[in-house]
């Protein structure tokens, strides 16, 4: 994490008073448990600092706990999944946060499969993924069923991200939790093809060959299939 100062116990907002002189700086985070309000470090210039009230109303996410994406209303796992397809996800994070793992939920391994999984940050003016954030690396998917995770250090600013995941191919594809099932209007589109259809966008798609992730998002369609494994953020601190 940023070595700037936090202040989760105050009982009165923020001031221009609370700058770089105290320790504060850009990000810095404010929580006034008189009023349940969280604001944010705009600038910390010393006489001057300012600081924007947050609208904190997000699901808690404890340390220790799992977050997927909120779009997601159905799971599935009912047949194997394609390789070479980058799939993406959107997930929200309202407060600057330390993630510590990737992980997928597998339901059957099967030999020599793996996945490479990551994290994408989004195009602040069309809110596509945008700049890599982080390869995770390869997953090994080919010994266990049940949680499998890469071990990560990544601090968060608030803001909309993409999980990143790709499968390798193997003779028999291994079985992972994926998005059966999504709600309308959570993935970025320039028409109302969504609304024609039967079923909302789940992810973000695209061929791509197994491998490193690239360092910029190719371009992605919407895309309504099965195809999209869940990979899940577990937060440190």
């Amino acid at each position: 994490m940023a070595s700037i100062k936090d202040n989760l116990t105050a009982i009165i907002p923020p001031h221009s008073g609370n700058d770089l002189t105290q320790g504060y700086g850009p990000g810095s985070e404010w929580f006034d448990i008189a009023r349940g309000s969280m604001h944010k470090c705009l600038d910390a210039t010393a006489g001057s600092a300012s600081w924007m009230e947050l609208d904190i109303h997000t699901p808690a996410w404890a340390v220790g706990d799992y977050r997927v994406p909120a779009h997601i209303a159905q799971v599935s796992d009912s047949s194997a999944l394609t390789p070479d397809l980058l799939t993406m996800q959107p997930v929200f994070v309202g407060r600057r946060t330390q993630i510590d793992r990737l992980a997928l939920r597998v339901t059957t391994a099967q030999p020599g499969a793996a996945a490479r999984i990551g994290l994408f940050a989004t195009d602040p003016e069309t809110h596509a993924p945008a700049a890599l954030v982080l390869d995770a690396g390869e997953l090994d998917l080919s010994e266990f069923n049940g949680d499998r995770w890469r071990t990560i250090s990544v601090s968060l600013k608030p803001g909309l991200y993409w999980t990143a995941c790709i499968m390798k191919a193997v003779g028999t594809m291994p079985v992972v939790r994926r998005v059966g099932g999504a709600l309308y209007g959570h993935l970025p589109t320039s028409t109302l093809t969504e609304l024609a259809a039967s079923a909302a966008f789940r992810y973000l798609s695209a061929s791509w060959a197994y491998g490193a992730l690239p360092a910029t998002a190719p371009a992605m369609m919407q895309d309504s299939g099965t195809h999209g494994p869940i990979v899940a953020l577990r937060r440190s601190m």
